[in-house]
């Protein structure tokens, strides 16, 4: 697992070692990217149920202004805070160790507000439709944001959560991507 653009282009990342957690494969982390382009330069992104960071910290290596890492497990936290360590980008990382939802409950408390937003639920938990559920009202997201969804065959999205809408899905083997843009009123 590396990164795959942008300053920290090429720095192998510190993995996870155990079942528990699973990262975005290179081929499909390049495609997210792909897709999205140059949209994180000076932006804000949030990345839930982060894992190991790795796409959190590509959208830092290609100029995001801020990531905030949400994430849970002890384990991925100690991977989590070697990546950003390797690819030099800590101090534009904010980790936060609590559960998606508690997360997100103390983000909005805040006013905090994102750009993009990556959403990587462990597969097979039924967790994909609860976390669209918990963003819809749109709140978190700046207008013209972007929710980026990985999650598995088994667990596809419905087309609109509230103010979130349904833009483009792709397929990549058993994983899918789907992208959610807020409603402009």
């Amino acid at each position: 697992m590396r990164i795959i653009s942008g300053e920290a282009r090429g720095r192998r990342l510190a993995r996870f070692k155990g079942q528990k957690i699973r990262p975005a494969s290179d081929k499909v982390r390049g495609a997210i990217f792909n897709i999205l382009g140059s949209a994180f330069e000076g932006r804000e992104v949030l990345d839930l149920f982060a894992g190991t960071g790795a796409l959190g910290i590509e959208a830092l290596s290609r100029g995001a202004e801020k990531v905030v890492f949400v994430e849970s497990s002890t384990a991925a936290l100690r991977v989590l805070h070697e990546n950003l360590t390797l690819c030099r980008c800590g101090n534009k990382g904010e980790v936060v160790k609590k559960s998606v939802e508690h997360g997100v409950k103390l983000l909005k408390k805040h006013g905090e507000r994102f750009d993009h937003i990556f959403l990587d639920p462990p597969y097979g938990k039924g967790i994909v439709d609860k976390s669209l559920h918990m963003l819809s009202s749109g709140e978190m997201l700046k207008e013209g944001g972007i929710i980026t969804l990985k999650h598995s065959d088994q667990e596809l999205p419905l087309e609109r959560y509230g103010n979130l809408i349904l833009t483009d899905q792709r397929k990549y083997g058993k994983t899918y991507v789907s992208f959610f843009k807020g409603r402009v009123s």
